[in-house]
């Protein structure tokens, strides 16, 4: 064969070049596949994302065998576009990108905390209506839960489910229950100090109490968990004063027969 002929696939440098090139273009195709990106440039962005957010939970991406570096420089591109769209306007944009980053690379779960955070904060204050902010907030919990059902022992996740249902649908009960799902995967300080100010705020001091005197065993001298414990206890004390005060109060006086 004449050496001056050049052949393609004759060096590993060519063969990697080759393999990147067919990678990348798998790449772009499955996020065209499930976005549409391309195909549109809408001009109410909301209505779309409320429809595009229900269309995509049952589109799926093709589970490629892609190399690891591969995933890496995808999903960090997937995550830079997804944050792009979001300063453009371009919210119809946000979720495909971020649900290609949570397939490609599993492991980046904060891909389904990023998403249901646009939806149910960023998105929904911009909603003209009651009903379009609630469903957008909906959206974002349907999201967490596709996380959470795929990543069932992250514990971050359900942190992220009850700070939703806690700061936007003022859902103590819902809060409560996955704060201790959160806790009972990792015990960390984050979780325990929401649960027991949920507790605080709702006047429920002895289960407050409790939770900070769990916290102690776990994190023994912590002065600022004992600080924590000593307002409690100074609340319950409080609110049981008031409750003999206005007991004695009430109080029928007895007459002298």
């Amino acid at each position: 064969m004449n050496s001056a002929v050049p052949m393609i696939f004759s060096s590993d440098s060519s063969k990697t070049t080759v393999r990147k090139v067919l990678l990348w273009g798998m790449g772009f195709f499955c996020f065209w596949a499930i976005s549409g990106v391309g195909t549109t440039h809408l001009e109410q962005q909301k209505n779309i994302l409320i429809k595009a957010s229900s269309l995509q939970s049952s589109l799926k991406i093709p589970a490629f065998p892609f190399p690891a570096e591969f995933r890496g420089i995808v999903s960090d591109w997937a995550y830079v576009h997804a944050d792009q769209s979001f300063h453009s306007g371009k919210w119809n944009h946000i979720l495909p990108y971020l649900r290609l980053r949570a397939t490609i690379a599993p492991e980046k779960t904060d891909s389904w905390s990023t998403g249901a955070w646009h939806l149910a904060f960023n998105l929904s204050e911009q909603a003209k209506t009651s009903e379009g902010k609630k469903l957008l907030i909906d959206r974002g919990i349907a999201f967490l839960n596709e996380g959470i059902q795929k990543h069932p022992d992250v514990a971050h996740l359900y942190f992220d489910l009850a700070w939703t249902y806690y700061m936007r649908l003022n859902d103590f009960q819902s809060a409560e229950r996955l704060f201790r799902i959160a806790l009972s995967h990792q015990y960390d300080r984050r979780t325990i100090i929401w649960l027991a100010y949920l507790y605080h705020k709702q006047g429920k001091f002895k289960e407050e109490i409790t939770v900070w005197k769990d916290a102690l065993k776990y994190f023994p001298g912590d002065k600022k968990v004992a600080e924590h414990l000593k307002v409690a206890e100074g609340a319950l004390l409080n609110s049981l004063n008031q409750v003999s005060a206005a007991t004695v109060k009430n109080l029928t006086p007895l007459k002298e027969s």
